[in-house]
């Protein structure tokens, strides 16, 4: 989990391989963040979060994929986002659809948190790009930010674009905007 206080930060920066692998990329970007109070979650994060190499077994749907990172199998819930459900026809297949387009075999996962359910929290990145997946599906309006778990600035800031847009699930109003919404209301 990223630390959440300054005090977390630098115990987790004082045990971190980044400070091993890339010291001066590393404390310049830190000295940066402290001098100008930029957001350092979002800036230190690669650094700081353990990080797999995984090979992709599934696409689930639009946000999970069951895949095996490290010689383990696991299933990871894509953090920050939230595509429909499969059921919310076509919105949630075509969210599947595209995430099997762009998903490359081979991917890098940065492990956020295991979730209630036992499945692995990440970022999925495109190492050939260094993109992130998850990201990318909010560009495209296949996903939309999932506000009760993220607080990554850029997130919000492409689905307010992909909205603009009108891209994927932003083209007509609907449950399929909020996933979270329609899950309640299905109960």
């Amino acid at each position: 989990m990223a630390p959440q206080s300054f005090p977390q930060l630098l115990r987790l920066l004082l045990r971190s391989s980044a400070l091993r692998e890339r010291p001066f990329v590393f404390v310049l970007v830190a000295a940066l963040v402290l001098m100008f109070n930029l957001p350092w979650r979002d800036w230190l994060r690669p650094w700081l979060v353990p990080s797999a190499d995984c090979t992709l077994e599934r696409v689930l749907d639009g946000d999970t994929v069951k895949a095996i990172c490290d010689g383990e199998p696991i299933r990871i819930r894509f953090y920050c986002i939230d595509a429909p459900e499969m059921s919310q026809r076509p919105w949630g297949p075509e969210s599947r659809r595209y995430l099997q387009e762009i998903l490359p075999t081979y991917f890098r996962l940065s492990v956020i948190e295991k979730d209630r359910y036992g499945r692995t929290v990440g970022e999925l990145f495109d190492p050939a790009e260094s993109e992130s997946i998850n990201l990318r599906m909010v560009q495209q309006g296949k996903a939309a930010v999932y506000p009760r778990y993220c607080k990554e600035k850029s997130f919000f800031q492409a689905e307010e674009q992909a909205r603009e847009a009108e891209r994927g699930i932003w083209q007509m109003a609907g449950l399929h905007q909020k996933p979270w919404a329609y899950r309640r209301q299905k109960r």
